[in-house]
C-alpha cells in the first residue's frame, strides 16, 4: 500500500531509456517522496529534487513494483 510521505525509488522520465542495462537502471534511479494520491484515478505524485529545483512526476498505481519501488517512510 502507498501513503503520503512514503519514500519511493524510480528513474525520472527525463532520464529513462529503453537501452538501459540493469546496472544503468540502478545508477540512474533516484529517491522521491509521495506528495499526493488520487484514489479515484489511481494515480500518485512524487516530489524530488533536481539540482536546486523541486520537481514532480505522476505515476499510475499499476506502476508500483515495476517503474516505482516503495521504500517505506
Amino acid at each position: 500500500m502507498i501513503g503520503i510521505g512514503m519514500k519511493v525509488r524510480f528513474i525520472p522520465s527525463y532520464d529513462d531509456s529503453p537501452c538501459f542495462t540493469p546496472e544503468d537502471r540502478r545508477r540512474h534511479a533516484i529517491t522521491g517522496k509521495v506528495a499526493w494520491i488520487n484514489w479515484e484515478h489511481k494515480t500518485f505524485g512524487v516530489e524530488f529534487q533536481c539540482g536546486k529545483d523541486k520537481m514532480q512526476e505522476t505515476f499510475k498505481m499499476s506502476q508500483l513494483g515495476e517503474a516505482v519501488t516503495a521504500l517505506g517512510k
